[in-house]
């Protein structure tokens, strides 16, 4: 019996040195392509999407051309900040906003725009939020420059 929880606490260090991160990083890529690609075919075509804004997704408590560029701007520069790993606790806030918004404003005015993979994405974001990008971002990076900097310095 001593073996097998010898094994399995090393099992659980492996999964948390190794593995988790690769997992962090997944979920990163998979926010980027869903919602940076969004927000390419926002631009592709602009009349459209201003169109779509208007009529389609019109949300009663912002203006459509502002929803519209809000909405096109987070999903093109909030996606890519989360996938190098900048910033990346605070630019899943915005990307939450959008996606509830989606499920619970939208979907609720017309449940066409209701779907089970934004209950995928919010998990995903929150993920994220809560327990930042890992090991493979730049936040690691920059944090573990600034702290070994805070003890050379002390």
């Amino acid at each position: 019996m001593e073996r097998l929880i010898d094994f399995a606490y090393r099992a659980h260090d492996f999964c948390e040195k190794y593995l988790f991160d690769i997992s962090q990083l997944f979920m990163r890529i998979m926010i980027f392509r869903v919602c940076f690609y969004s927000g390419l075919a926002k631009i592709r075509d602009w009349e459209t999407t201003l169109f779509l804004f208007e009529v389609e997704y019109a949300i009663p408590f912002i203006h459509f051309e502002i929803a519209a560029y809000l909405a096109t701007f987070s999903e093109l520069l909030f996606p890519a900040l989360i996938l190098i790993g900048v910033t990346t606790r605070l630019s899943t806030i915005p990307l939450l906003i959008l996606v509830i918004v989606i499920e619970f404003v939208l979907g609720t005015i017309n449940p066409t725009y209701s779907n089970i993979s934004h209950f995928m994405y919010i998990a995903l974001l929150f993920a994220i939020f809560v327990k930042g990008a890992g090991k493979l971002s730049l936040d690691y990076i920059i944090a573990s420059k600034v702290s070994l900097f805070n003890k050379r310095s002390s």
